[in-house]
């Protein structure tokens, strides 16, 4: 069992945390509303298959954002890949810190981020942002929305025009037409998914972003494909993450004044200049090298799924976490997968190296794409 605690992200938020969790994570939250970042162009190989989006038949419901979004977007075949001497690349794999022993976990059950969709019989409730009531609003939540389990109690509703999700942290159902929380925000789901201030994670950008979601794992589902075709997302114990300067804070531009953080993250956790003690970036993207067999090391078809996601789209890190590095799984998944990839997720950690020339002139590595462009997401009804 590990002993994991969250201190307030604002001096005003006494929201400080103490739970007992196997192998799991707690995640932070973080303040600031602002429109989405424009995405850089994508490089085309000419052949419209690596290159470039085929017409649109996505739904944004089940895999949202834009084709060429960070998290849809797959790695260039110009990406340069760190070696272990990289001081980020080296906290990223660590099994140890100072002392500290760190796990590799899939959060899904507990700490993650279930999704729920609403209808216009549903009833109309108001959710009160307690740190900033500029961020509070009025939608569709069903009686029944689901809060995930764990004390960071997410709540994420996709409303019944289907082009939008309500991200919601630290969650109090007060009544079916009434909500508190710690932060909310309104996401596109036909947007790019980032910053600055976009959505409910500590890198300013959309939860459900890098979610393994329960129908690309779900062999039933009449979407599925056994792919797991975007970015996954990361969190990382404090120890491991890099503050560079700067006190927490925000400008004009809603980015945060504590720096450390790369593109695409547009903030850190509050108070990161006194927790914040690695060298992994908020924004960090990783991935397994090309250069990695993935069918020789023995992983169960869960684990391989994930792992080649891993070398096609890679994993940015979007959030803290206590003495685990975590993945994230709708809790709608089956247990069988959860199961299997839990087993490989260690050694799928330590072959995973800090991409050296993403940004956002390069987004995901430059070059052509390394597997064919997602289709464009179906136009809005």
């Amino acid at each position: 069992m590990i002993l994991v605690s969250r201190s307030a992200r604002r001096s005003r938020r006494l929201a400080t945390l103490s739970v007992l969790l196997p192998l799991l994570t707690l995640e932070s939250a973080c303040d600031g509303t602002a429109p989405d970042e424009p995405e850089a162009p994508i490089e085309s190989d000419g052949g419209g298959t690596a290159g470039e989006a085929t017409a649109g038949t996505r739904d944004a419901t089940l895999q949202p954002f834009r084709s060429n979004s960070v998290w849809n977007l797959p790695i260039g075949t110009g990406a340069t890949y760190a070696d272990t001497t990289d001081p980020a690349t080296r906290d990223f794999i660590a099994t140890s810190i100072n002392g500290m022993t760190i796990n590799t976990w899939a959060n899904w059950d507990v700490y993650s981020h279930p999704i729920t969709f609403a209808s216009t019989s549903d009833p109309w409730a108001k959710v009160t942002d307690y740190n900033d009531s500029s961020r509070s609003g009025s939608y569709y939540i069903p009686a029944t929305a689901i809060i995930a389990n764990g004390s960071d109690k997410h709540m994420h509703v996709i409303q019944p025009a289907r082009t939008t999700i309500e991200e919601a942290w630290n969650v109090t159902r007060q009544s079916t037409t009434a909500y508190r929380a710690g932060r909310h925000h309104e996401i596109d789901l036909y947007g790019s998914g980032i910053g600055p201030a976009n959505g409910v994670r500590a890198y300013g950008g959309s939860a459900i972003g890098g979610l393994i979601r329960g129908w690309e794992t779900d062999s039933t589902h009449p979407k599925y494909t056994g792919k797991i075709q975007h970015a996954l997302a990361v969190a990382v114990d404090r120890v491991q993450l890099y503050y560079s300067g700067g006190a927490s804070g925000y400008d004009a531009n809603r980015y945060g004044t504590a720096k450390g953080y790369v593109w695409p993250a547009t903030e850190q956790d509050w108070g990161s200049e006194t927790t914040y003690k690695g060298h992994v970036p908020m924004g960090g993207y990783f991935a397994i090298p090309p250069s990695v067999d993935i069918n020789a090391l023995g992983l169960s078809p869960q684990g391989k799924m994930v792992a080649q996601a891993l070398q096609d789209f890679g994993a940015y890190v979007t959030d803290a976490t206590g003495a685990t590095v975590a993945f994230y799984v709708e809790p709608t998944a089956p247990s069988t997968f959860v199961s299997a990839l839990r087993k490989d997720l260690p050694l799928i950690r330590s072959k995973m190296r800090r991409v050296t020339n993403n940004s956002a002139s390069t987004p995901n590595g430059p070059g052509t794409r390394r597997v064919p462009m997602l289709p464009e997401l179906t136009p809005v009804p």
